[in-house]
């Protein structure tokens, strides 16, 4: 019976969109902010993490956002507490729609002017556009930004950071200093039509610009479709989204022939499709180098497998390494009822795939994963082993053993349990490299990134060079809120590299501390990549005549600016893709 409600509830209405920026009454936004915190308050696996490391009490800090929320005047007050609390928990996967939301209606504010980071925590220039009035004021390149509007950059930081959820101090200097030069559609239109900025010349002398605010027209309302949108409250891509997962992994390869080194930059790990032939044909390219680059750089993650399967690239465990399981696969047999295995394990040691996800099996997860299932539905799943069973297999390609449920059955119903789930049991199948790997870092990295630098860690594979990583290791889950059709993500995961330390707000501390200088910006160059070639050279070939000055690696690519936008992470949009996944998972037989 079950099984034909879930088939009709699947496939048998139409999709339609809802107005996002929709005109709320204050009930309702206290409405959807309870959705939201109860949603957390059963799924949110860092809580204990959180209140450890920030004194998080998400109990005592549900009251004085209703609070304010009952004498609310706008749908945007709902926004600013959903997003400042997530921001409390200092979790980069604790995303929501917001801004993007808030643009399919509203214009967008900004400064056509592109920053950056640079020595430190300063915020320096490394765009400036022809025709514009910073550029008739003779601002350039590696001029540092010191005030605007009057406001420090330490207080536009501190301001900043209260409706940040990263992970890491690195990753919210990334993303601060990347969208700086947009004005939050959190805090409304700006209160003057121009903005005054002051900026500082190498030599010190202060250049102070006046220059009035761009606007970004409104992106429209998307029409529904069935690739797309899986849910009447808009849980959705939008098409720069959909473009940006298409294809082959963003995969840079280059050869430094005067130094034989490879240079291996992977912007994204967002790809749809199996990315082991793109792997397997850059890795023969590079087997007769002396030596590799890996630039990681501003990567923020994307789909956990390929993270994982890229390590097995750089990691030899022999011969034998190809015909052993990994132990959490051992597990996983276990969950099978399978008894013995053809197969050696090793036992002894780790392998690059033990890494895991250890994900609780609530009701509300499962809601989450499944939000058209009703509750009595729900009710049926938890009250029968069987059918959970059925319903793991189906959905996520669970092979859990009856018996294993049953032990969690009381009184009648199923209690949450957790289940680790491996993120990749393949291997390489060219020659593993084993010639040094030195890996470019920045605040940037995260998610997927955070795992595959934890992996190369675990087994002293890597050296690194840059500024610390973002450090996010949270697995989030989509869901809507009923009321405005805000969509929030939910971190209901936890991943573990091979040690089993934990990955989430504990940075990776770079063995060469290295940040890009306002000189090297002026010039062009890039500080880190050059420093990395400077120290894989000095461990390939140690010698006294081999300089810094002799390191010739190219110019600095002017960035790409979308002006006006800020891209739905990686992330985020993976777990989109998986959320839809689900929903069109056909339960019945």
């Amino acid at each position: 019976m079950l099984r034909s409600v879930l088939r009709n509830v699947l496939f048998g209405s139409a999709l339609v969109a809802s107005t996002i920026f929709a005109d709320l009454t204050p009930g309702q936004r206290v409405e959807d902010f309870k959705h939201f915190w109860k949603s957390y308050k059963n799924a949110y696996v860092f809580f204990e993490l959180k209140g450890n490391d920030f004194g998080v009490d998400w109990d005592v800090i549900k009251g004085d956002f209703i609070t304010k929320l009952k004498t609310s005047t706008s749908d945007l007050e709902l926004y600013r507490a959903v997003t400042e609390a997530q921001a409390m928990l200092r979790d980069g996967h604790c995303y929501n729609s917001s801004f993007s939301k808030i643009r399919e209606t509203e214009r967008i504010y900004f400064q056509r002017i592109g920053l950056t980071l640079a020595e430190g925590h300063k915020i320096v220039v490394n765009q400036v556009k022809a025709g514009t009035v910073f550029a008739e004021n003779g601002v350039e390149i590696g001029d540092e930004l010191v005030k605007w509007d009057d406001k420090s950059i330490r207080r536009l930081a501190r301001e900043a950071r209260k409706m940040s959820s990263a992970s890491s101090d690195g990753q919210f200097w990334n993303s601060f200093a990347n969208s700086l030069y947009i004005h939050s559609p959190l805090l409304g239109k700006p209160k003057r039509s121009s903005a005054k900025l002051i900026f500082r010349k190498p030599n010190g002398d202060l250049v102070p610009v006046s220059s009035k605010w761009n606007s970004a027209d409104p992106t429209g309302v998307p029409e529904a479709t069935n690739g797309w949108i899986n849910d009447s409250k808009g849980v959705q891509l939008d098409e720069a989204s959909k473009i940006r997962i298409e294809g082959p992994l963003p995969l840079e390869l280059r050869i430094f022939k005067e130094y034989n080194l490879a240079y291996l930059k992977i912007d994204s790990w967002m790809k749809t499709e199996d990315p082991k032939d793109q792997l397997e044909d850059t890795f023969k390219k590079v087997q007769g180098t002396d030596g590799m680059i890996v630039d990681f750089r501003g990567n923020g993650g994307g789909v956990g497998p390929w993270g994982v399967l890229f390590s097995n690239y750089l990691i030899s465990e022999g011969d034998q390494k190809k015909a052993k399981k990994s132990w959490i696969s051992k597990i996983k047999d276990m969950f099978k009822g399978k008894k013995e295995t053809t197969e050696e394990v090793k036992t002894n040691g780790k392998v690059p795939n033990d890494v895991w996800f250890e994900r609780k099996l609530s009701k509300v997860f499962m809601k989450l994963a499944f939000p058209q299932l009703n509750d009595e539905q729900m009710n049926e799943i938890y009250a029968s082993p069987e059918t959970m069973q059925y319903v793991l297999k189906k959905a996520f390609d669970m092979d859990i053993d009856l018996q294993e449920i049953n032990k969690h059955v009381v009184d009648g119903v199923i209690d949450p349990f957790y289940v680790n789930l491996t993120l990749n049991d393949r291997t390489n199948d060219v020659a593993t490299y084993t010639k040094p790997v030195y890996v470019l870092t920045d605040g940037g990295c995260y998610s997927t990134t955070d795992i595959t630098l934890a992996i190369l860690k675990d087994f002293n594979r890597i050296k690194t060079v840059g500024t610390p990583n973002g450090a996010g290791s949270g697995s989030p889950i989509p869901f809507v809120l009923p009321n405005s059709g805000l969509q929030v993500h939910v971190p209901h995961a936890r991943a573990y590299p091979p040690s089993g330390t934990m990955i989430e707000g504990r940075p990776i501390a770079p063995d060469y501390l290295v940040t890009q200088t306002i000189e090297d910006l002026k010039k062009g160059k890039d500080t880190v990549l050059t420093e990395a070639v400077a120290r894989i050279m000095d461990e390939i070939m140690p010698t006294s005549t081999f300089n810094q000055s002799e390191v010739s690696v190219g110019k600095l690519k002017e960035p790409v600016i979308d002006w006006g936008n800020i891209p739905t992470p990686d992330f985020a949009i993976q777990a989109t893709l998986e959320y839809q996944k689900r929903l069109e998972t056909n339960l019945s037989d």
